[in-house]
């Protein structure tokens, strides 16, 4: 759970402080709890607390791999179109850094 624990504060950008407490509040848990399994300092981890945890890293997967479907779509209906078509296309999706930062630590790819 520490390693899901510092995938998640990986998302967030400033010091190990902010990252930890943006991890707390994504996971609906208490600052304290959060930063107890980021340093290992745990006795234990409850169920309840491993299945949230599991569960938002299930979710930003599942997110990503949408991203990247829709990506993969639309450069193949940009490349299929007829010319006259391709402003109907939808926009390409903004990047925005936490969702890079979830995919290079989702995928453990830079």
């Amino acid at each position: 759970m520490q390693q899901r624990v510092r995938e998640i504060t990986a998302l967030a950008d400033g010091n190990r402080k902010a990252a930890i407490a943006f991890a707390a509040r994504v996971l609906h848990m208490p600052f304290d709890r959060v930063r107890r399994i980021f340093y290992r300092d745990a006795a234990r981890i409850e169920a309840h607390e491993a299945d949230r945890i599991r569960a938002y890293v299930q979710a930003a997967e599942k997110l990503i791999k949408a991203r990247a479907d829709y990506e993969k779509q639309r450069s193949a209906y940009l490349a299929d179109a007829h010319p006259a078509l391709v402003c109907l296309a939808p926009g390409e999706l903004a990047e925005d850094e936490v969702s890079q930062a979830a995919q290079k630590t989702v995928t453990g790819r830079e």
